[in-house]
């Protein structure tokens, strides 16, 4: 009986033994050990801008896949400098697959060199993590270009002939603008200047201006500010914002009173006009014709109550405007910001050609004057 019974317990071994491994492999397979959990994998992490000034700002976005659909968190590190504004934002995508973001300022600090932020993503089990580098500049310094070589052509022809800056809209239905990209964003209290007029007849619909673009990354986003002239037109001047988001870009007035008559800026024929636009530091914006102040507007503040944040309005770049088929003429652009030195004074920072409408001084009198008799 003995052998007999051996051998019906090898029979039932031979059954058991693999059917508990597999039992056990089954549930180490479905457990949530930290060897066995897929990590969040990290699909893109970009700076904007790369490069900075002592106490600019980068946003900074991360994007990051988790197949597991865990909770996920976020820590943002660098070696110097501030974080701010912080803007989770997990949001499931079509496919099986979760996807999340976040977003984060950083603040330069006050020295030179590459800071390289750090972002690690977890999900409880394990994290991921990414680096991008962000250089440090210092204080801002930068020269426009007599031969437009630092100039961006935006739906239009530009040359300069004899030191004077021509720019002709060439593409129907968009405006054309001419524009100077610096290395750095450049924040308030910054002020463009630039000595323009016309040729030709305008129409209804013609105008030119100054502008600067802003590196507001918000949603919405309020990306431009335009200081426009409308020629022979009751209403001759206009004070403008453009707000962008997934679904709808339109330029906007910045408020109820940001357009209106100047009579520096109503002449029967081709005038030369000196257009001053300012960001201030506590974001009022300032426009002036001819070194006088024609509008002056605190509709931002109102802009970030009904947006519920704030707006950044460090400064991107710059740059002249002129509506399809109308040329618009420049002989000058100066971009000037404050900055915290001993002085206290304006640093001038860019400056273009030089001044050739008028031999005897690069500063315009407050007066309209004809083209013609500045270039006699």
């Amino acid at each position: 009986m003995e052998p007999v019974f051996m051998n019906l317990m090898q029979k039932c071994l031979a059954v058991l033994i693999p059917a508990v491994l597999l039992i056990t492999a089954c549930q180490k397979k479905n457990s949530t050990e930290p060897g066995l959990n897929a990590p969040p994998s990290i699909i893109n992490l970009k700076a904007v801008p790369e490069a900075v000034g002592f106490g600019l700002t980068s946003r900074l976005w991360v994007t990051v896949e988790d197949d597991k659909k865990d909770r996920l968190s976020f820590r943002w590190d660098c070696e110097a400098g501030a974080f701010s504004n912080i803007q989770s934002m997990a949001k499931s995508a079509v496919s099986q697959t979760k996807v999340f973001r976040d977003s984060v300022l950083w603040t330069a600090p006050d020295s030179l060199g590459i800071f390289t932020i750090a972002v690690v993503v977890s999900d409880g089990l394990d994290s991921t993590r990414a680096e991008k580098d962000i250089e440090v500049k210092g204080f801002f310094y930068d020269n426009f270009s007599d031969s437009l070589d630092l100039w961006v052509q935006s739906y239009c022809d530009a040359r300069v002939e004899d030191g004077i800056m021509h720019m002709l809209g060439n593409t129907e239905g968009y405006t054309a603008s001419l524009s100077h990209i610096p290395d750095q964003a450049i924040r308030p209290e910054y002020t463009l200047e630039a000595v323009v007029t016309y040729s030709g007849i305008p129409d209804s619909s013609d105008f030119y201006g100054i502008f600067f673009n802003v590196n507001d990354a918000g949603y919405p986003a309020v990306t431009n500010y335009l200081f426009a002239v409308l020629p022979g037109r009751p209403n001759n001047w206009a004070l403008l914002a453009f707000l962008y988001d997934d679904l709808n870009s339109d330029w906007f007035l910045l408020d109820s009173q940001s357009t209106g008559y100047s009579a520096l800026l109503d002449a029967e024929e081709i005038t030369l006009v000196r257009l001053g636009m300012t960001m201030t530091a506590d974001k009022r914006v300032r426009v002036l014709a001819n070194d006088q102040l024609v509008h002056e507007s605190d509709e931002i503040a109102n802009l970030e109550t009904i947006l519920g944040r704030d707006l950044s309005v460090s400064a991107r770049y710059f740059g002249i405007r002129g509506s399809y088929d109308f040329e618009v003429l420049s002989d000058e652009a100066l971009l000037s910001t404050v900055r915290e030195n001993t002085s206290g004074r304006f640093e001038i920072l860019s400056r273009t050609l030089e001044g050739r409408f008028g031999k005897e001084t690069r500063i315009l009198p407050p007066v309209l004057v004809p083209l013609r008799s500045r270039l006699q």
